[in-house]
């Protein structure tokens, strides 16, 4: 599960049968712990399927008339 907080964005494992892992890390995140994201860092579900996350701020511009 990941959140939005203050343009910081955090993972965390509810405890799922094959664990979430972060970056080179040996360990399952812990249980309903909250871990910061940065731009780059590698997430892994389970044993087999990873990504790697990126960080892009999108700014745009309004006009009203």
């Amino acid at each position: 599960m990941t959140k939005l907080f203050a343009a910081q964005i955090v993972i965390s494992d509810p405890g799922s049968t094959n664990g979430t892992f972060l970056n080179s890390h040996p360990d399952r995140l812990v249980k309903d712990k909250q871990y910061l994201l940065r731009d780059g860092d590698v997430i892994k579900f389970g044993f087999n399927v990873s990504t790697i996350f990126s960080f892009v701020w999108v700014l745009t511009t309004y006009v009203i008339a």
